[in-house]
């Protein structure tokens, strides 16, 4: 069955990566991408950004700005 919830945004996603979102947005979130390939395909994309990674791996702060 197709979605019948517009694909969430790389900005909820990136929310929901770093614990920005609310939990029903967030299983909202969740459950779409259970069902749909393209964000799971997106969300694996964001999973690879190195910076996220090392965003997710150090706890919840924001991501590192570029030097300036």
């Amino acid at each position: 069955a197709m979605p019948t919830e517009p694909c969430p945004t790389a900005a909820d996603y990136d929310a929901m990566l770093h614990g920005r979102l609310d939990d029903d947005r967030a299983a909202a979130v969740e459950a779409h991408v259970g069902t749909c390939r393209a964000c799971q395909a997106l969300l694996d994309g964001l999973l690879v950004d190195p910076r996220l990674t090392d965003a997710l791996r150090s706890g919840p702060s924001e991501l590192p700005d570029a030097p300036d």
